[in-house]
C-alpha cells in the first residue's frame, strides 16, 4: 500500500515546488503597482492608481516606492524589504513598507500580478503590471 501512495506523494511535493519556483523566478524584476485598493467594512473603496514601483530580486530582497498610498498619505522614501513565496502567496517582510504583509496571488500571469490581503477587517488589493 504504502510503495502505491509514494509516487503520489513525490510528485505532489515535485509539483509544489514547481510551482513555487515558477511564481518566484516570473516575480523577479520590476512592477508597476497600477493599482491599490482597500475595502473597508462598512463597503467604501478607496482606489489609487499608478502608484508607485515594487522590484523584486533574486537574492530575496526587494524595494518599492509608493510616494501616495491612499487619503493622501505619503511614503515618500523607497522602502527595502525582503520576500519569500509559496506557490499561492507571496509574502514581504519589512517595518519600512506599508506592503508587508502575506498577500495571496489572485491572478499570476508574466506581465500581470492581482495580490489580496486582509488586516483588520480591511480588504486590499494590489494590481501589478510588468515593467517593460
Amino acid at each position: 500500500m504504502i510503495f502505491r501512495i509514494l509516487p503520489i506523494l513525490s510528485f505532489l511535493l515535485i509539483a509544489a515546488c514547481s510551482a513555487q519556483q515558477r511564481l518566484q523566478r516570473r516575480l523577479m524584476g520590476s512592477w508597476h503597482i497600477a493599482r491599490y485598493e482597500i475595502l473597508y467594512p462598512s463597503g467604501q473603496r478607496e482606489e489609487t492608481f499608478n502608484v508607485g514601483t515594487i522590484t523584486f530580486h533574486r537574492n530575496g530582497s526587494g524595494d518599492n516606492d509608493m510616494p501616495i498610498l491612499t487619503r493622501n498619505l505619503r511614503a515618500p522614501n523607497t522602502r527595502r524589504f525582503s520576500w519569500k513565496n509559496t506557490e499561492e502567496s507571496v509574502t514581504i517582510i519589512s517595518e519600512n513598507t506599508y506592503l508587508a504583509k502575506a498577500w495571496i496571488v489572485v491572478e499570476n500571469r508574466r506581465d500581470r500580478q492581482v495580490w489580496r490581503s486582509t488586516t483588520n477587517e480591511l480588504i486590499q488589493t494590489l494590481e501589478l503590471q510588468r515593467v517593460q
